[in-house]
């Protein structure tokens, strides 16, 4: 069998350290993941790619995501080909969506809709 190698910038963008660094500077401000701030390299933009990628599916992951598990992030075949696969997936809900409504509608759950345009005070503060 092959021995696939992965991506050393991958590698590193999937990492907890600069996984900690990216959502730190994100909302900070103040820290910077490169001395640069301007005028970036082509191989620092494609790490800022893929630790943002990253960041995200390991967020997705930490929500509960269907079908996505640590092995498959970790593996970057794997990741290559649910990245894919979920672009399948959200394109076909967006065409029955469009198609059917009600089908993928968030109502369906228990949560509460909130209406945002009422001009009453949904809370009455009294002494």
């Amino acid at each position: 069998m092959l021995k696939r190698t992965q991506d050393p910038l991958r590698k590193l963008a999937r990492s907890s350290q600069y996984q900690v660094l990216y959502v730190r500077a994100k909302e900070l401000g103040c820290i910077h993941l490169f001395e640069n701030t301007s005028d970036l390299s082509r191989i620092q933009m494609e790490f800022l790619y893929w630790i943002a990628l990253y960041n995200r599916l390991y967020q997705d992951l930490a929500m509960g995501e269907d079908c996505l598990t640590e092995e498959i992030i970790d593996d970057d075949l794997l990741c290559d080909c649910y990245l894919i696969w979920e672009e399948k997936v959200k394109r076909k809900r967006e065409k029955d969506s469009l198609k059917n409504p009600n089908k993928y509608s968030k109502s369906k759950s228990n949560k509460r809709q909130i209406d945002h345009s009422a001009s009453a005070p949904s809370v009455v503060f009294t002494r």
